[in-house]
């Protein structure tokens, strides 16, 4: 009886250890869900939080974009509608002109308006130092003048180029933030009510990335 009684205890003593063995290893697995729940939780959160960070800072970029905009178009504001347009694409403002604001018919030489806008122009990129300007000259035909361009391209070239020399050299503006550009347009995609041969003034932020609408 006694053997039977130690063998009981024996046997107790071990399915004692081996269920303390079990419920270790089952309160260690389950630490390690928690612990493994946490650190999803954690990443979850970062992931919101960033993204409420970059949210709220496409925010500030777009209200400073909006400003920036507003600021430049401002300056043009006096010049009618029937000279001009104004729009913004992506982080770029552009305001575009018909090219006879800046230049006599079929010719290279200034009309009266010139002085003026490229004076707000200058002012704009002085104001602004983040700003960089590209001047395009639009045009779908080789016009007849004394210059004698071989092309359209050649001749929106010559006056884009004639808008960058002024804006250097009389209006003393950094030569590092403008640049000139000549565009041909298909004659057929040339209808806008400022004519088929334009001017266009494209202003950039440095700082501002592209922003989609």
């Amino acid at each position: 009886m006694e053997r039977r009684i130690r063998q009981l205890s024996d046997e107790n003593s071990y399915l004692s250890e081996k269920c303390a063995t079990i419920e270790q290893a089952l309160i260690y697995r389950l630490q390690e869900k928690e612990d493994s729940l946490r650190m999803k939780e954690q990443v979850l959160n970062e992931r919101e939080q960033s993204l409420s960070d970059m949210k709220a800072r496409k925010e500030q970029e777009q209200e400073a974009f909006d400003k920036l905009a507003s600021a430049v178009m401002e300056e043009f504001t006096e010049y009618a509608p029937s000279l001009k347009t104004t729009r913004t694409t992506c982080s770029q403002i552009v305001i575009e002109f018909s090219d006879k604001v800046f230049f006599q018919q079929q010719s290279l030489k200034a009309d009266s308006l010139r002085e003026s806008v490229l004076a707000k122009v200058a002012r704009v990129l002085k104001r602004h130092d983040d700003l960089r300007l590209t001047i395009s000259v639009v045009s779908d035909s080789a016009l007849a003048v004394k210059e004698k361009p071989d092309d359209t391209w050649t001749w929106s070239a010559m006056r884009a180029n004639v808008l960058l020399r002024e804006l250097i050299r009389t209006h003393q503006v950094n030569v590092q933030h403008v640049q000139s550009s000549a565009v041909y347009q298909p004659a057929d995609k040339r209808n806008t009510h400022l004519g088929k041969n334009r001017v266009m003034l494209v202003f950039q932020s440095s700082f501002l990335p592209c922003l989609q609408r």
